[in-house]
Order: C-alpha cells, then sequence, then structure tokens
C-alpha cells in the first residue's frame, strides 16, 4: 500500500515535471534578471556621480588656461598698467612704434599668440602684431562681442570661426581702463589671438568623447572632429538666422542646413551607434555676452560598467534562488525524474558539442578561403572545403563577370566531365533557375528508377543535389552546385549554406583587391605621363629668351622661366606662391598696378600690353614692352594668366627689331 502510494507520487511527478521545471526556471530567471539591472544601475548612477565631477574639474581647467590663464594675464597687465598703451587707446599716441610693436610681439612668443592687437576707444586697430606678418591695423572691430565686452571692463574669450581661413580662433580681451586701477572707464581693449590647439588637446582624452558647446548649441571643439560646427538641437528659424547674423561660425551655416548631434547632450544616459553613454555637463565661463559656454563628457559605460559584472551579480542570486527552489523540488523528485533531466542533458550537451564543431569547421573553412587571391582559386577551395563539410562528391562553381551581366562563367570544377558547360544563362535549367530565384535548392533523387537529373554535372544518379546561388546584398555573384551520395539533413544543408555565404563574401574581397590594383595600376601610368610632359614643357619656356611667368587664379606665381630669374636676379624658389604686390624687386610705386592689372586680365580670361620702364638686375632701367595673357581652366572658369617682359633697351642696343 505504501509503495503504491510511492509509485503514485512517482508518476505525478514525472507528469508534472516540465511544469515543475518552468516554474523553477522562471522565479530564478526574474530573480537573476532583478538582481542584474539593480546592480548595473546602481554601476552606472556611480560613474555618471564620477563623470560629472569630472565635468566640473575639467570645466575648471578650461577656464584657468583662457580666462583665468597666464595670456589673459599678460594682456590684462598690459591693458592696466601701460601708459602708452593708455594714450595710444585714447588716440594721443601714434600706433605701432617700435615699442610697441615689439611688446606686443614679446607677448605672443611668450604664450604662443598668432596675433596681438591693441584697439582703441573708437573700436579700430591700432597697434598690432600678426604671426602671418600682415597685421590687421586700421580694422574696425566696434561690433565685435569681445570689444563690447571689454568696453563694459569686462575680460572675456571670444571663440570664432574666421570667413576668411575657415580656422577656429579664441580671442583673449582685456580692457584698457583711463588709470592704473580698474575703477575707472575703459578706453579700449588689448586682444590677443590663438588657435584651438591647446583646447583640443585638452579635451582629447579627457573622456570617450568630450565636447565644447557654444551658447548657442554649435560645437565648437571636441574629441570627435567630425562633429564640429553640429548643433545639439534642432534650432528654429529664428535661431538659425541669429547664428548666421552672428558671423561667428564663419561660412559653417551660410548654405548649408546645420548638422544636428545623433544624441541629446543632456546630462543623463544616452544610446548612440549600439551604446550606453554617461553625459554630464559643465559651465565654462568665458564672459560671452550670449551666455555661458558648456562642456560635456561622455563615458562608454559598455567600457567602464561591462555587463558582465552585473551579470556575474545577477547570476549568483539566481543561482542561491534556484538552488534553494531546486532544493525543494528535489525532495519530491523520484528516480525516473532524474533519469529524464540526466537524459536531457546528455542529449542537451551533444547539441553543443556538434554546434561548436560546426561552428570551429566553418571558421578554418573561412580562413583558408580568405587566403586565395584570384576567383579561380577561390572557386577550388570552395569546392574543397564542401568535400570536407558535407561530403561533396561533384561540384561546380558558376561566377558572373561583372553587375549587369546575364550569364555566369565557370569557374571551377570537382570530379566532373568534359562536357560540362563552359557558360550558363540565369533561367537556362535548373541551376540557371536558381540564379533567377535566389534560393537555395535541394533535389532528392530516387535510389531506383529512372529518373536522371540533366545539369552542370552532366547525368548523375547521386542521392541529393543541391544548388544555391551566391548572393550578398540581394545581388547574385554566381552559383554553385554540387552532388552529394545521400540526402543532407538539416544541419548539413545549414552548414553547405553558410559556406556559400562566406564565399560570396571573399568572391567580393576578390574582385575589389583585383579592381583595386588595376586602378593603382592606371593611376601610376597617368602620373608618370604626368610628369614627363611638365618637365618638357618646362625646358620649352626655359628656352625663351624673354622673361615669362606665370600666375594662378588668385594671381600668385605658379612658375617662371630662366630669363626671368637672371633679369630680375631671383630664383624660382623665392617666387612660388608670392603675388606682384610681394616683389621687394619691383618698383613700390608700381606694384599695385602690376596686381591690380594681373587681378583684371586674370577675371576678364582677357589680354594686354603697354610700355613701361623697369629697372633690372644689372642695376639699369630699361624700355620694357609687357604682355599679358589670361587663360581659363577646363571648366571655362579664370584659371591664370601667362606674363612676359620683352627688353626693348636690349633689343635696340644690339639693332635688332621687336
Amino acid at each position: 500500500m505504501v509503495g503504491g502510494s510511492m509509485d503514485s507520487v512517482g508518476r505525478f511527478i514525472a507528469l508534472r515535471l516540465n511544469l515543475s521545471r518552468l516554474l523553477l526556471a522562471a522565479m530564478t530567471g526574474v530573480i537573476g534578471l532583478c538582481s542584474f539591472f539593480i546592480a548595473n544601475e546602481v554601476k552606472e548612477q556611480g560613474r555618471l556621480s564620477l563623470l560629472q565631477s569630472e565635468a566640473y574639474r575639467h570645466g575648471i581647467e578650461i577656464m584657468s588656461q583662457t580666462l583665468n590663464g597666464n595670456l589673459m594675464g599678460a594682456v590684462a597687465v598690459l591693458g592696466l598698467l601701460d601708459g602708452e598703451i593708455k594714450g595710444e587707446a585714447m588716440g594721443a599716441v601714434p600706433p605701432n612704434s617700435p615699442r610697441m610693436v615689439g611688446m606686443l610681439g614679446s607677448v605672443a612668443g611668450a604664450h604662443a599668440a598668432h596675433g596681438v592687437f591693441l584697439v582703441g576707444q573708437d573700436g579700430v586697430v591700432h597697434s598690432s602684431w600678426d604671426s602671418s606678418g600682415r597685421p590687421s591695423t586700421g580694422t574696425n572691430v566696434r561690433f565685435r562681442p569681445y570689444f563690447q565686452m571689454a568696453m563694459q571692463s569686462k575680460e572675456n574669450v571670444y571663440a570664432a570661426v574666421s570667413l576668411a581661413r575657415g580656422d577656429r580662433s579664441l580671442y583673449f580681451t582685456a580692457p584698457i581702463f583711463s588709470d592704473t586701477t580698474r575703477t575707472g572707464p575703459a578706453v579700449g581693449g588689448v586682444v590677443a589671438r590663438t588657435d584651438l590647439s591647446k583646447i583640443d588637446a585638452m579635451l582629447r582624452d579627457k573622456a570617450d568623447i568630450s565636447l565644447l558647446l557654444s551658447p548657442q548649441g554649435v560645437v565648437f571643439a571636441g574629441s570627435r572632429g567630425e562633429w564640429i560646427g553640429f548643433l545639439a538641437e534642432r534650432p528654429s528659424a529664428a535661431d538659425l538666422a541669429a547664428i548666421r547674423d552672428l558671423k561667428q561660425f564663419g561660412a559653417m551655416f551660410e548654405t548649408a542646413e546645420p548638422s544636428i548631434l545623433p544624441f541629446s547632450t543632456r546630462e543623463g544616459r544616452v544610446r548612440l551607434d549600439g551604446r550606453s553613454y554617461a553625459v554630464a555637463r559643465a559651465r565654462v565661463q568665458w564672459n560671452d555676452p550670449f551666455g555661458d559656454w558648456t562642456l560635456v563628457l561622455m563615458e562608454d559605460l559598455s567600457r567602464t560598467v561591462p555587463l558582465a559584472g552585473s551579470a556575474v551579480l545577477g547570476a549568483a542570486a539566481a543561482a542561491v534562488a534556484g538552488s534553494l527552489l531546486l532544493a525543494l523540488l528535489n525532495m519530491l523528485r523520484s528516480r525516473h525524474a532524474q533519469q529524464v533531466s540526466a537524459d536531457r542533458l546528455a542529449e542537451f550537451a551533444r547539441t553543443q558539442q556538434s554546434m561548436a564543431e560546426r561552428k570551429a569547421q566553418l571558421a578554418a573553412a573561412a580562413m583558408r578561403l580568405q587566403q586565395a587571391k584570384t576567383v579561380s582559386d577561390l572557386a577550388d577551395c570552395f569546392l574543397r572545403e564542401s568535400r570536407a563539410l558535407i561530403g561533396t562528391l561533384q561540384g561546380l562553381v558558376y561566377v558572373r563577370a561583372g553587375s549587369g551581366g546575364t550569364t555566369m562563367s565557370l569557374a571551377a570544377g570537382y570530379a566532373v566531365g568534359a562536357a560540362v558547360a563552359p557558360e550558363i544563362s540565369d533561367g537556362e535549367g535548373l541551376l540557371g533557375e536558381c540564379a533567377c530565384s535566389g534560393r537555395l535548392r535541394v533535389v532528392v533523387t530516387p535510389a531506383e528508377g529512372p529518373w536522371i537529373i540533366e545539369s552542370g554535372l552532366g547525368e548523375t544518379r547521386p542521392g541529393a543535389v543541391i544548388m544555391a546561388p551566391v548572393q550578398l546584398n540581394d545581388a547574385v555573384l554566381g552559383v554553385v552546385e554540387v552532388a552529394v551520395l545521400g540526402v543532407p539533413d538539416e544541419e548539413a544543408t545549414q552548414q553547405f549554406e553558410d559556406l556559400v555565404r562566406i564565399l560570396a563574401l571573399n568572391l567580393e574581397l576578390v574582385r575589389q583587391h583585383q579592381r583595386t590594383e588595376e586602378r593603382l595600376e592606371e593611376a601610376s601610368v597617368a602620373e608618370r605621363a604626368k610628369g614627363e610632359q611638365l618637365a618638357f614643357q618646362q625646358v620649352l619656356v626655359d628656352a625663351m629668351p624673354y622673361p615669362v611667368f606665370t600666375l594662378d587664379a588668385h594671381s600668385r606665381f605658379l612658375g617662371a622661366n630662366r630669363a626671368f630669374e637672371v633679369a630680375f636676379g631671383i630664383g624660382k624658389e623665392n617666387l612660388t606662391g608670392r603675388r606682384m604686390i610681394d616683389l621687394e624687386f619691383l618698383p613700390e610705386a608700381s606694384r599695385a598696378v602690376f596686381q591690380s592689372e594681373s587681378e583684371e586680365i586674370i577675371a576678364a580670361i582677357g589680354r594686354g600690353r603697354r610700355d613701361l620702364s623697369l629697372p633690372l638686375a644689372d642695376g639699369r632701367t630699361h624700355d620694357i614692352l609687357y604682355f599679358l595673357s589670361g587663360f581659363a581652366d577646363p571648366n571655362g572658369l579664370p584659371g591664370g594668366l601667362v606674363g612676359a617682359f620683352v627688353d626693348l633697351s636690349a633689343i635696340s642696343r644690339s639693332g635688332g627689331a621687336p
């Protein structure tokens, strides 16, 4: 009687075993997931708090290097204490005295500034020093926010993009006070201009992503250079018009609609490129009239808070809960239930082992396919690997020659006769239909009977024929057909289909490699021909007895012949890139005329000639006949000019005619 009761309990547990396990797994999974999410949330909040502290610290560091830095201190001392600067700002001292220019240059050199200049109370640049050699004296900057803030007795750092050069710059501005205390009115400003190299360097390694946003939300600097010029949020029409009218960001927004960052820069967490990032912000106070700048730091939480750590905690909690529940269940389990569990575990292990072996085989096959250099080698290697994986008896590979063709050529065959067609067309036979349908097909042949499969393999009675398109991104690159002794099961079919996908990827890589090599060879031949042509043209120009020169579309020297170098006593290397107005050997009063004349001829693609008297390298003044002829580029736009000087004095002395 007792034995009967135990058997009844055993049968009951055996019948309800799946339900019991399902409930156990569900409860264990819920506990593990809850533990995982809680642990992950606590860690991410901790990283976000640390990142916010880092953002505050780095924001202060940026201000210490800019608004509170040595360069700002240097210009502030000049504006506060130097009497000559105060007098010049109020118009009492003429600009650009040697002492003043030297002092401005010294400040620039000591602090790696590209330019230092003094702005008077009228808003016009007085004394100035610039590393380019082109001082900005006389420029009216009254409308510039950095000057306006200086006239309010405020030191400020102003960031802007040059309209002419397109480069980003920082303008460090300190007010010039009327006396040696800060209580008096401001009568001008001392301004130093630098590039963004220090700011970029500071942002480069601060976090996974570092951005510096303007008050308008424009990315002005950051560790991701491709985002410079993006907006943090989509602006309204009025906001965009205000940004454009400000001209602070050069030509970034003049024609095209602004690009928007693909994530929110507000504090918290965002998703970017499939990853979770912590976002922290800090203010950077530069006394910008439009508000504070913002430093944004972003940390990749998948790096700093790896899921594995939280998963371990979740798994541990699930393990503890599961153990307790399992212990309760084991009290009621019978010998029959234990045997069923053992059988299922063994089956699961066999399945996992089979999957691991399949993946290892595919990985090894992929490595061997990658070593093929030609399409033929790749096709041969595929057939060898197919034989090793699924026991292929016969096989062939057809490859399409180009993306627009409808025929495919035989690339390789294995154990096939001479009757195999060298080419097939889309829709031709079963293999051609396979290329059109884009689907793998398994044709099972009966072990006995009159049926014969006609295909690229000829006439054969295999256990089955597998046909598959070699397809990449919906483009059919070719087809493959193999014969196997027996009917392939689902695992073998999947194995073959995966191998075909690897073949498609490697086929495209081989073709790209071949096209790249062909293009490189063509480019090398063209470059050599171009070099020979340029060398021949230079020999022709050097053979001319008269000085000849060429200018580009911006009126800058491209080159000159030997006669030009001798006549004016200057080498080609000292001419290239310069303009007429920059040439010291021309009379100073005539340089502007030469420059203006050159620009007019280039713009009109016209011609000109005139007589003039010009001193040459021999120290004498010669009568010259001056020729200019403009030319167009391949698009019909002004491309530059060719000029020549004919020495009439030399012709007259030799008794010749011009």
